[in-house]
């Protein structure tokens, strides 16, 4: 067997204690040391919510110590509306309240670090592949970050209005959605499952349900008449009924189908619950 020269370390409540918010004691080869710490503002940090073991990590020239913590979901409350978000390949989100989440400067950095990307790998160098991992790292974290941020405004506006959130199962791309190859591009190379999972668990953690619908035919169908035909999306951002002629943007309009089955799809019992507190 091969190890690394800095292999994960798991530690336990016996050989690592917190020292308040900032600071740690931990058990080395060369005895017991008092560390400061720094951690992110994203929730609270709370000692005695910690749970299990920690791990200590080394990455990219830091440590870290990967922690367990129990957190309590909050009731859940909402009345009988839903908000339908439709995830696109053009615009990451677009909500039923006609709010829209562009996909632009997600598309400029995209392209930024593709050509990159090609001029270091065309080259071959170690010090290019270095560069690389280093550029996929990069990229990575960006996504995360601006997942991490719509699906924080998704389920904050849900909360404010008292909704709950309709989401497509979008293990697979809609086949009947009229998108370019360059679209299909960005929309492969976008974590649209990442996205689902951070409002999943984010809705939890702020006691917003989410509703999974089916989403075929959502971009076709009309939310004015309910008419479905292929022909009534004529383009990524047009839809236009072939029946009544109504015609919008076609992420918004799909997001008002997703709205309408996510109604229809809640759960009895949480509605005879909201009935109850009214």
């Amino acid at each position: 067997h091969k190890f690394d020269r800095r292999g994960a370390v798991v530690y336990d409540q016996r050989v690592l204690s917190f020292k308040g918010n900032d600071m740690v004691s931990i058990l080395t080869l060369d005895g017991r040391e008092k560390i400061g710490i720094s951690y992110g503002d994203f929730r609270p940090f709370d000692i005695s919510k910690i749970r299990g073991q920690t791990d200590l990590i080394y990455e990219d020239g830091n440590f870290y110590l990967m922690l367990v913590m129990e957190v309590g979901e909050n009731e859940v409350r909402y009345n009988d509306d839903v908000m339908g978000v439709d995830l696109g390949v053009v615009n990451i989100a677009t909500t039923s309240d006609n709010e829209v989440y562009k996909g632009t400067k997600a598309d400029e950095i995209r392209e930024r670090y593709t050509s990159l990307k090609s001029r270091l790998q065309s080259r071959g160098t170690w010090s290019a592949k270095k560069h690389l991992r280093k550029l996929s790292k990069k990229e990575r974290r960006f996504k995360r970050d601006l997942n991490h941020w719509v699906a924080k405004q998704l389920v904050k506006r849900a909360k404010d209005t008292f909704r709950a959130i309709a989401l497509e199962n979008l293990n697979s791309f809609r086949p009947e959605a009229t998108v370019t190859k360059a679209q299909k591009d960005r929309l492969g190379k976008w974590a649209f499952s990442e996205l689902t999972d951070f409002i999943l668990y984010k809705s939890k953690l702020e006691g917003v349900p989410v509703v999974i619908i089916n989403p075929m035919y959502t971009s076709q169908q009309c939310s004015e008449c309910g008419y479905i035909n292929k022909n009534n999306r004529q383009k990524q951002a047009n839809f236009r009924c072939k029946r009544c002629g109504h015609k919008e943007n076609a992420d918004y309009n799909a997001s008002k189908n997703i709205a309408h089955r996510g109604a229809v799809s809640l759960p009895d019992v949480l509605r005879l619950a909201s009935v109850s507190r009214s």
